[in-house]
């Protein structure tokens, strides 16, 4: 019984010391510091990996602008963020607007052989995709340089 007393007064001491008396200790950490810093691939802890799958994916609609004709890879797109990879496949100098009302997005005119890429938000309705170059009396849009596209 003797040996038990001992053992546990040893256990005691060891346990304050271990402790200390709370006089010269720090302040608990906050909860926020405690928090495990995520870096990719850092550490022990695996890379954070973000799911896209689920992400609103941007379409493709290729504009192929000639003399005087517009191209478009597709007449008909969903609704949310469409990128334009225009390319001007003519002898002329060409642009693109496109607009519905008063929304209205344009590239600058660019030489033969150019490319340029746009992306815009898109909410349902139709637009009307066209280019605003003017030459002289006529414009490229009186030549026939005019498209509609429709957005679900």
């Amino acid at each position: 019984m003797k040996l038990r007393i001992m053992l546990a007064a040893g256990c005691a001491a060891l346990l304050v010391a271990a402790c200390g008396n709370g006089a010269d200790t720090e302040p608990a950490p906050d909860a926020a510091d405690m928090q495990p810093e995520l870096t990719p691939g850092g550490g022990d802890l695996p890379p954070v990996i973000v799911d896209t799958t689920q992400a609103d994916a941007a379409v493709v609609v290729d504009v192929t602008l000639t003399e005087y004709e517009i191209g478009l890879s597709m007449d008909a797109v969903p609704a949310g963020t469409i990128t334009f990879h225009v390319r001007n496949a003519g002898s002329e100098r060409h642009a693109l607007r496109i607009y519905r009302g008063d929304d209205e997005w344009e590239t600058d005119a660019y030489d033969p052989g150019e490319q340029v890429s746009m992306s815009i938000a898109l909410e349902p309705g139709t637009y009307t995709v066209e280019c605003p170059v003017v030459e002289g009396a006529n414009s490229h849009v009186q030549r026939g340089m005019r498209r509609t596209l429709r957005v679900n």
